[in-house]
């Protein structure tokens, strides 16, 4: 279900304070801001990425998420904003091969405009990373993915090990 930041309501000369205004303005602006929209994903196997073709990667394991806009199941690599507003993104894609892979993200699709936040990768020297973050704006039912390209030349597999693997974090920053 979806939520709404907190908009404190106007007051007048002579309002009196009820319990009714209490709640709406204290109590619900409280409990929002202490489970504000905050989510982790994580990729528990490997996933199979085309050479030169920008791929989404799919979580199937999900840490935390307190407004339910990641499903392990249906549409796995997405995060639904449930409240509008601006989100920190944060997503780390990992091979088991040593190139040097590309991270991007996507919103309803489009991946991210020329000029944003791309994160080049890093060669270590069995593997390979690449990270991500920025700030975007989401609008209610808006979705973000993680997104990756590589040039290797062949599909090549994005890594899982223990504590190494693939992971997408979104943070509710404040309404806008």
């Amino acid at each position: 279900m979806a939520r709404t930041a907190p908009v404190e309501a106007s007051r007048v000369v002579g309002d009196g304070l009820t319990a009714a205004y209490m709640n709406s303005n204290v109590r619900d602006a409280v409990n929002f801001l202490a489970t504000p929209p905050i989510a982790r994903m994580r990729a528990s196997g490997t996933q199979s990425i085309g050479n030169t073709t920008w791929t989404a990667i799919n979580f199937d394991i999900t840490d935390f998420d307190t407004d339910s806009g990641h499903s392990n199941v249906t549409n796995n690599s997405r995060y639904t904003a449930q409240v509008k507003g601006y989100y920190r993104i944060t997503g780390t894609v990992a091979y088991a091969v040593n190139f040097v892979p590309i991270a991007s993200y996507a919103i309803n699709g489009s991946r991210a405009a020329a000029g944003s936040r791309v994160g080049g990768g890093t060669n270590l020297s069995t593997t390979s990373t690449a990270d991500i973050e920025d700030i975007i704006h989401l609008s209610v039912n808006d979705y973000v993915e993680l997104m990756t390209i590589q040039n290797s030349g062949v599909a090549a597999a994005t890594a899982f090990s223990g504590d190494f693997g693939c992971s997408f974090s979104v943070q509710w920053l404040y309404s806008g």
